[in-house]
């Protein structure tokens, strides 16, 4: 993948909250939705948030789409079992 492809998979985040804030009983989990990519040491995107700047929600949705990538089967790749992840 390119930078160029990668900085549009970065989008998302924020595509996805556009697409859904008008969606009255996802008003709760907005941000979680916006900030599911950021990371607690600040490296994530779209916004570099770190630590405690990144809501609850966030921080779990992003623990439940890593376990979800690592047991997934990918085109590349057979996914882990759930022990091993």
């Amino acid at each position: 993948m390119t930078d160029e492809e990668f900085n549009e998979i970065k989008k998302h985040p924020i595509i996805a909250y556009n697409i859904l804030k008008d969606v009255e009983f996802l008003k709760n989990g907005l941000n979680g939705i916006l900030q599911h990519h950021e990371r607690y040491d600040g490296k994530g995107y779209p916004y570099g948030l770190k630590g405690k700047e990144i809501c609850i929600f966030a921080r779990i949705m992003c623990v439940a789409d890593a376990f979800d990538a690592m047991t997934s089967d990918r085109p590349y790749r057979k996914g882990m079992d759930m022990e091993s992840a």
